[in-house]
């Protein structure tokens, strides 16, 4: 009775340990994609950044090119 008890008290203790390892491994997995998820939204921030940027930059340019061709259309007209 008592070899039974210990023996499946060291059967319970080797699944609990195969267990652990698991959970340990699914954190250690966690832990990595939510750093790689952390740097993809980082960079998705950075290329929203640049976006805007260029935006701004295109819009200037726009306004630079639109003064440009009312200068052109006044000479035109005189």
């Amino acid at each position: 009775m008592l070899k039974t008890n210990a023996d499946g008290n060291l059967t319970q203790a080797a699944n609990l340990s195969c267990i652990m390892v698991n959970v340990t491994s699914a954190t250690n997995e966690l832990i990595t994609a939510s750093s790689d998820i952390a740097r993809n939204v980082q960079e998705a921030h950075n290329q929203v950044s640049d976006v805007d940027r260029d935006g701004k930059i295109l819009s200037n340019d726009i306004r630079t090119l639109n003064g440009q061709f009312n200068d052109l259309t006044g000479i035109i007209a005189t």
